[in-house]
């Protein structure tokens, strides 16, 4: 394993100084604190680890990881690859191409600028891609099994893609799903019976009930994708139609 360079176990405000990645090129590695790590104009690799962390990529084509906990990921510019690791994480992508993976927990991703790809894991995302031509990985082996993505559970959860934009976005399928194994159906209820799985980000003021309901019509528009064979509710993506979906989908090996 690569020499990394490590913090304190306490709650650590560290920037990264150019040219430490030569000397650790394992990165920058956080231990139980807290901790705040900026990096610089260089590519770095940075891991949170223990603790409720905030990461910053700067400048460069960074490696950001979350590591237990709750934990915040920005990547700023450049082409940056973000994974949350365990806990409800909030990851913003920056300027760039970037690659946004939650991780385990509810996690709430935004691309931000640039062609970014964003996935989910166990747990629940929301999928924020921002501008650009931004690709939505829904995972089939994250919501086989889930009783709670079953249609006809009494509890239901699910992904949300929060603001598809259908001639320029995709939908990319695992697992050997293609779009002809996927149903799209309309889905309507009143935003008043919407909840957040993860009480985190509408505390934190990073999303609110509002923001499912960008036409101010007090009710939660979207379309369900569900597996064809067996039900699954793989996701729901806001304001559009099925037939607004159809030919966006691609799949992933």
């Amino acid at each position: 394993m690569a020499n990394t360079f490590n913090l304190t176990p306490n709650s650590d405000i560290f920037t990264v100084p150019p040219g430490l990645m030569v000397q650790f090129p394992g990165g920058v590695l956080g231990l139980e604190g807290n901790d705040t790590i900026t990096g610089s104009f260089e590519s770095e690799i940075i891991n949170g680890n223990a603790g409720k962390d905030i990461l910053f990529g700067g400048d460069g084509n960074d490696n950001l990881q979350g590591g237990k906990d709750d934990d915040d990921l920005y990547g700023e510019l450049g082409q940056d690859t973000l994974i949350g690791g365990l806990g409800d994480d909030y990851i913003v992508g920056g300027d760039g191409n970037d690659i946004l993976n939650g991780g385990r927990g509810d996690d709430l991703l935004d691309g931000g600028a640039g062609n970014d790809t964003l996935s989910g894991d166990l747990g629940y995302t929301l999928y924020k891609g921002g501008t650009g031509s931004d690709v939505f990985v829904l995972r089939t082996d994250v919501v086989l099994g889930d009783p709670k993505r079953n249609p006809n559970s009494s509890v239901q959860a699910w992904d949300i893609i929060l603001d598809f934009e259908k001639s320029l976005d995709k939908i990319g399928l695992t697992n050997g799903l293609t779009e002809a194994n996927v149903t799209l159906t309309t889905y309507s209820i009143p935003l008043k019976n919407i909840e957040f799985v993860s009480g985190r980000f509408p505390k934190e003021g990073k999303i609110s009930v509002g923001d499912l309901d960008p036409d101010r019509n007090g009710s939660y528009d979207a379309t369900t994708i569900q597996i064809a064979s067996n039900g699954q509710i793989l996701g729901k993506v806001l304001n559009v139609t099925p037939s607004d979906l159809r030919g966006r989908f691609i799949t992933l090996s």
